[in-house]
Order: structure tokens, then sequence, then C-alpha cells
């Protein structure tokens, strides 16, 4: 299966499924939806996953990453002003 992100995303906005999984082309695709906020916590975005088995057996995936995922306030490596221990 040769599909890019925007055509499983196409395909699943379709479907009107959101976070689950789809038979596309004969084999099941998961789609996984993670949210992530600003460091304001006033906006927030998602990273959007598709993933599946191939034909071959081998696992394959898509990814659209958040464009809040590298933020400050979802690292717990610099967690600043949120409950520092």
């Amino acid at each position: 299966m040769e599909k890019t992100f925007t055509e499983l995303n196409q395909i699943f906005w379709d479907a009107d499924i959101k976070n689950g999984s789809l038979v596309v082309d004969g084999i099941e695709v998961t789609k996984r939806l993670t949210r992530y906020t600003s460091n304001s916590r006033k906006r927030y975005d998602w990273r959007v996953t598709f993933s599946w088995v191939d034909s071959d057996g081998e696992p394959k995936s898509v990814t659209k990453e958040s464009m809040y995922e590298k933020n400050r306030s979802n690292d717990p490596n610099r967690n600043w002003g949120l409950g520092r221990e």
C-alpha cells in the first residue's frame, strides 16, 4: 500500500473516523491522535499517526507532528512553571 499522509487523512475524514481503525486496500490502518497544548495552554494542535503492517509483514507509519509537540509545557525535562520538583 503506497498512500501519503494526505490520502489516508482524507479516507478517514470521509469515513468520519477521528481515532480508530479502518481497512484501506485490504490492510487495516489505525489512526491515533495525540493532543498537545501551547505553553500558555490556550491553544492546541494534534499529532496524527497512521500505522499499519504491510503485505510483507513490515510495520509502517506516517505522522504529522503537532506544532506544539516540542514546547516546554509538553517536555517533562523542561517543566518550567508547572510545579517543578
